[in-house]
């Protein structure tokens, strides 16, 4: 069962790395998780990052997104309406 495992992903990315050595804080995370939705060419990692957006409380983003138009769009569009 893998729901241990991303909850505990989505849980450190929640919280940042800051403290350690090259960690991100946690607004770069959901920028880079934003950036892969919209140009990551492999469509299952765009899924992955927007569910993780979703399942980190960033609607907002995907709302923006979704708004944006083209293939990260429409991921956006389909991880807010299925969830």
């Amino acid at each position: 069962d893998l729901g241990w495992a991303w909850q505990f992903i989505v849980g450190r990315m929640m919280t940042g790395t800051v403290a350690n050595p090259n960690g991100m804080s946690t607004y770069e995370i959901r920028q880079q998780l934003a950036e892969a939705v919209r140009n990551n060419s492999n469509p299952e990692w765009r899924e992955m990052a927007a569910l993780a957006l979703l399942r980190m409380g960033f609607r907002g983003y995907l709302l923006m997104l979704s708004a944006e138009g083209g293939e990260g769009a429409e991921v956006a569009r389909r991880v807010l309406v299925g969830g």
